[in-house]
C-alpha cells in the first residue's frame, strides 16, 4: 500500500504473502502512528478480515481514490472555495464534496472543471434543487434531488457516488458521460427523469425499493447494459 498524508507518500508492505479468496472481500486495516519527536508516520498492519462479497459501491472503487475533498457549508459556493483555497479546479480530477450544495454546485462541477472524472457525494446533502425540466408532476425545485442536467454532456466524467438520500435524479442528468459499472441507485429514489442515464457506459443497475417511475428513454441507448433486471415493486409507470 501507499499512503500519502500531509503530501507524503508512505509504503507499506506485509511481511507474508497472503492469499486471496475468490468471491470474497478482503479488508486490511492499517493503524498510523506520528513518531515523536521526528514526526513521521509509521504504518502497521492491525487486522485483516475475510467477508463474502457484497456489490456495494462503498466499498468497491470510491475509497480507493485519492480525492481533493472541499466541505460546504453554505449551498452554492462550491466554486469559491476552491478557488479561495488557490486551487485550480480545472486541474481536479477526483472530488469529494461533503456539507450542502444546491444546482449551482453541480453545473460548477459539470462547465468549470475540465478532467474531473470521479465525484463522491456521499456524505452531501442536496437543498433546494431544480428539476423543473424534468416532467416530475409538479415537483419543480426541492432537497434531495440531483437536479436538471446535473452532468450533462459531461464526457470526463466516469465514476459517481450518490449522496446517502436522494429521491428524484433530474431530467438528462447524466447524460452522454461515460459513467460506467455497475449502477446501485439510492435506496429512497422514486423517480428517474427522462434521459437520466442514456447514452452511458453502465453495466448493470440496481433499483431501490421506493421507486415509483422511470420516465421516457431514461436509459435509452446504453448499450453496454446486461445481466438480469430486476423491477421492484413499488414500480408504477415505466414510459416510452
Amino acid at each position: 500500500f501507499s499512503i500519502t498524508l500531509g503530501g507524503v507518500a508512505y509504503t507499506f508492505k506485509k511481511d507474508s504473502d497472503f492469499t486471496y479468496e475468490a468471491g470474497k472481500v478482503s479488508t486490511f486495516t492499517i493503524r498510523v502512528s506520528r513518531k515523536v519527536p521526528s514526526g513521521e508516520y509509521e504504518l502497521e498492519l492491525a487486522d485483516v478480515s475475510i467477508s463474502p462479497w457484497k456489490e456495494d459501491i462503498n466499498t468497491h472503487e470510491s475509497e480507493a481514490r485519492q480525492y481533493y475533498v472541499v466541505n460546504v457549508e453554505t449551498p452554492g459556493t462550491l466554486g469559491s472555495l476552491i478557488k479561495a483555497a488557490k486551487k485550480n479546479p480545472d486541474k481536479i480530477r477526483n472530488l469529494k464534496v461533503t456539507g450542502q450544495i444546491t444546482d449551482t454546485d453541480f453545473w460548477f462541477m459539470r462547465d468549470s472543471m475540465a478532467i474531473l472524472e470521479a465525484v463522491n457525494l456521499k456524505e452531501v446533502k442536496v437543498k433546494n434543487a431544480d428539476c423543473s425540466e424534468s416532467s416530475v408532476h409538479s415537483i419543480s425545485r426541492g432537497d434531495d434531488i440531483i437536479p436538471y442536467r446535473a452532468f450533462y454532456n459531461k464526457a470526463s466524467l466516469v465514476y459517481f457516488s450518490f449522496p446517502e438520500i436522494i429521491t428524484v435524479i433530474g431530467a438528462e442528468a447524466f447524460h452522454n458521460t461515460n459513467l460506467s459499472g455497475a449502477l446501485i441507485l439510492p435506496d429512497d429514489v422514486t423517480i428517474i427523469g427522462e434521459y437520466a442515464f442514456s447514452s452511458t457506459n453502465i453495466g448493470s443497475v440496481s433499483f431501490g425499493g421506493k421507486l415509483e417511475s422511470i420516465l421516457k428513454y431514461a436509459f435509452g441507448e446504453c448499450s453496454y447494459l446486461s445481466g438480469q433486471l430486476i423491477l421492484p415493486d413499488s414500480l408504477l409507470s415505466i414510459r416510452d
